[in-house]
């Protein structure tokens, strides 16, 4: 699965009863929750001694495309590579850094540019650890199919099945 097909995939949980830009202001700062989440299990992890949950960790990143995503598409945004300096991530410290700047930006700017750069700094984080960027996408898809039977609602939100069930 590539990014547009998952995007195409995505939409489907969007919540279509906020406007478009209640939408983006809720996906912008729901993303630095994620990469937040992402921050942590790496921080325990590199300095606490704790095991890495890779899974966990896949549906953090998984949760990070989705908003990136709909974000995307909601400012009709064009992706397109952008160069993401891997050697500075030989210190685990700069590794996380970088990705607290980069969404630090993006919300800051709310820029395509910046966009860009938290998707390619996720993506980097990827090949750290030898995740498969397809598997993240298809594994979110499956969660939110398990979620969101139908779309997106509030109560399927709370039930959350695809957790507690």
């Amino acid at each position: 699965m590539n990014f547009n097909e998952y995007t195409k995939l995505s939409e489907r949980t969007d919540n279509k009863l906020l406007t478009i830009e209640e939408r983006v202001t809720n996906y912008s700062l729901s993303m630095c929750e994620e990469v937040g989440e992402i921050i942590s299990l790496l921080k325990k992890y590199w300095w606490h001694d704790h095991t890495l949950d890779i899974e966990e960790l896949m549906k953090e990143f998984g949760d990070c495309f989705w908003y990136i995503s709909q974000i995307k598409r909601l400012n009709d945004f064009t992706f397109y590579e952008v160069n993401i300096n891997k050697d500075s991530f030989e210190r685990k410290q700069d590794a996380l850094e970088a990705l607290v700047v980069e969404s630090g930006y993006y919300m800051h700017l709310k820029t395509n540019y910046e966009l860009n750069r938290v998707y390619w700094t996720l993506r980097a984080f990827l090949e750290m650890f030898d995740i498969k960027f397809a598997m993240v996408l298809e594994r979110n898809i499956a969660k939110l199919e398990k979620r969101y039977p139908e779309k997106f609602n509030s109560v399927d939100s709370v039930k959350r099945v695809d957790i507690v069930g």
